[in-house]
């Protein structure tokens, strides 16, 4: 595991580059514009996840996503790479309400992301994340992510794209 122990503008883009099957980020507060952080992806064919809070519709808010990763990403990382987005905005729950956003990394890397991505991009921005090493807590991330996943999911509050 790489040392994350100095806070750089590259702190996410390090994160991500671990990925070998699976991203999952659960930010509130994701910009479409962010989509250009998945240019740090280093292997082909990653499906990525996303739970957020868009001020756009979902179609809109996706397609800002991809456009954003399309001009970061290379082909052949793009490669059979996918791209799913749900939101929380009106899901039912109506005492839900996630401030804290996550990373997680093939189900196993779990980080705490200390500010949004936006943050990561540019250069002194990034305020820190915190890798979540306790099996117990990474366990209670990883189901609640993938309850309020489902939920969403069964509620048709998806929207998806391959490359």
């Amino acid at each position: 595991m790489p040392d994350f122990g100095g806070v750089t503008p590259g702190l996410y883009q390090q994160v991500l580059g671990l990925a070998v099957h699976e991203v999952w980020v659960w930010d509130a507060y994701f910009h479409q514009d962010d989509g250009a952080i998945f240019g740090s992806l280093t292997n082909p064919g990653i499906s990525i996840k996303m739970i957020t809070e868009p001020k756009v519709p979902l179609a809109i808010f996706k397609s800002g996503v991809v456009t954003n990763m399309e001009t970061t990403m290379t082909a052949a990382i793009k490669a059979g790479c996918s791209l799913t987005i749900t939101q929380a905005k009106d899901m039912g729950f109506s005492d839900w309400k996630m401030h804290d956003r996550f990373l997680i990394v093939d189900k196993t890397h779990v980080f705490l992301i200390g500010s949004s991505v936006g943050n990561y991009r540019i250069a002194g921005g990034s305020t820190g994340a915190y890798e979540v090493t306790d099996n117990d807590d990474k366990e209670l991330i990883i189901r609640a992510f993938e309850y309020y996943w489902m939920q969403l999911d069964k509620m048709g509050n998806v929207e998806s794209h391959i490359f």
